[in-house]
């Protein structure tokens, strides 16, 4: 199955960031690699394919979210029908270019990782709740 799933704003040839790149691994090839994703939880109405490299021990998958709609929660999951699809996750897409935009808000925080990890994770999601993006070094 999908496995260490992360993405990245994709920009377009204008500057815009309004696409989102998700990369996942897997321990064996796959006939495709495909995100399904919508605005509802549970439901996708759109997918897009990606591409597969092998990279020595793992397989890297990379798909590209095109065009999405300015600060909008999308629901996703990836993988395909043969080897399994991940759980579900979610982001919210970049906000507006516009001069009249909200600003943003994000939190960056550094954790060695070695003992209680996740719940720092946890104190930082609850307690940094109205962070537009919080980032973990």
């Amino acid at each position: 199955p999908p496995q260490q799933l992360h993405i990245a704003y994709a920009g377009n040839n204008a500057g815009r960031s309004d696409g989102m790149a998700v990369m996942w691994h897997t321990n064996n090839a796959t006939s495709t690699s495909v995100v399904k994703y919508g605005t509802q939880s549970g439901t996708y109405s759109s997918s897009v394919s990606g591409q597969e490299r092998y990279y020595g021990f793992t397989y890297d998958h990379v798909a590209v979210l095109p065009n999405l709609q300015p600060s909008t929660r999308y629901y996703y999951i990836v993988g395909d029908d043969e080897a399994g699809w991940s759980q579900e996750f979610s982001f919210e897409s970049a906000g507006s270019l516009s001069p009249n935009a909200e600003p943003w808000k994000f939190m960056l925080y550094g954790d060695m990782g070695v003992d209680n990890s996740k719940d720092t994770l946890n104190l930082v999601q609850k307690r940094f709740a109205d962070k537009d993006l919080i980032w973990h070094v």
